[in-house]
């Protein structure tokens, strides 16, 4: 009986086991089949994305180019609309202008003939004029240049009288500016060399 008893529970045990084995095949499977359509589903959605987006591409790239060869186009036109009114607008500008000019050398040649005498009238007295006014501005500027020199050595005087260098100065000056070389040179070795003895 003890070991009906047992035998019974090891066939319970043997039962309930191949149940949970059985239970965790579906489980497993279940999960694996819904995996597996999870898969198909996201592989699925992504090439009706990328195939979405490759179409969309197509479509905006032919867009554009159609848009650019109507630009094109129309800009092409409009040069050409351009062109050719410009060209017509310069043949009858270039037309007017010959006209005109061709009058204008007519007025002005018969013009110049009778103005001619008066020109050269007008010429002579403004030369006139022009001459006397220099003549007057050199007399003024030769006086005013004789007075500031006249003003200038007095008042160097007056200077050199107080301070008694300006005379040096002046020496100093003109012996640089008439042998510069040998003025420096002197300065040179004297600075150099000491003074001469």
């Amino acid at each position: 009986m003890w070991e009906d008893i047992w035998n019974w529970v090891l066939s319970q045990f043997a039962n309930f086991t191949a149940w949970v084995n059985s239970l965790w095949d579906s489980l497993t499977d279940w999960v694996s089949s819904q995996l597996s359509n999870f898969t198909a589903w996201v592989n699925s959605l992504w090439d009706n994305l990328t195939d979405w987006v490759s179409s969309q591409w197509s479509n905006f790239t032919a867009w554009v180019n159609s848009l650019i060869s109507g630009v094109r186009s129309t800009i092409n036109s409009i040069w050409a609309d351009v062109v050719n009114w410009v060209g017509s607008a310069v043949s009858g500008i270039r037309a007017t202008i010959d006209s005109i000019w061709s009058d204008v050398v007519t007025w002005v040649g018969s013009a110049v003939a009778g103005v001619q005498g008066t020109i050269d009238g007008i010429w002579t007295s403004i030369t006139d004029w022009v001459n006397a006014r220099i003549s007057s501005l050199s007399d003024w500027w030769n006086g005013s240049l004789a007075d500031l020199t006249s003003w200038w050595s007095t008042q160097l005087a007056e200077i050199d009288e107080t301070f008694g260098w300006i005379g040096d100065f002046r020496d100093e000056v003109a012996s640089f500016f008439s042998d510069p070389l040998e003025f420096l040179w002197s300065r040179f070795a004297e600075w150099f060399l000491g003074p001469e003895e």
